[in-house]
């Protein structure tokens, strides 16, 4: 599937802090994440299992996982999708890169797509629950902390 994604190395980092910490290391490899908005500007998000071996149990998160050898972050990030809710992503756009330090010390490419399916018609193949909520809502979540970083980003953006 060809893409038109610019090279992960020119999607930037949100803050100095994510750049600077990832230089100074260790990194644990890359994820990819996406946030999915619908037409109202709604943010399709998903409660992780409540499980103690995993990074953030029983937050809200975005969709997405690790990169793959061999594969780029939006080759990942259309995996991730299709894997976690069994609907193709369409065009995503990488929005920023973020370091989840507190957690799997990965590099995470965040992207941004359209949510092009209902919610209700996903298949939810890992995770507690699936939920659209408007971004006021977001705010008042417990949502994995970099991911909390790169939304409030997101609907900060002019």
């Amino acid at each position: 599937m060809p893409t038109h994604n610019p090279p992960e190395d020119h999607v930037p980092f949100l803050s100095l802090e994510d750049q600077t910490a990832a230089e100074q290391g260790p990194v644990n490899g890359a994820g990819a994440m996406a946030i999915l908005t619908d037409s109202s500007g709604q943010i399709l998000l998903h409660l992780r299992d409540d499980l103690p071996h995993i990074w953030y149990p029983a937050h809200w998160a975005l969709f997405g996982g690790a990169v793959e050898d061999g594969e780029t972050s939006g080759q990942a990030v259309r995996r991730e999708i299709w894997e976690e809710l069994g609907v193709e992503l369409v065009d995503p756009e990488p929005f920023c890169r973020v370091f989840d330090r507190d957690g799997s010390r990965q590099i995470v490419t965040i992207f941004h797509a359209p949510l092009t399916f209902r919610p209700e018609d996903a298949t939810l193949s890992e995770g507690q629950a699936i939920k659209l909520f408007a971004p006021e809502e977001t705010a008042d979540l417990r949502i994995t902390p970099f991911l909390h970083t790169a939304l409030n980003a997101w609907l900060k953006r002019p």
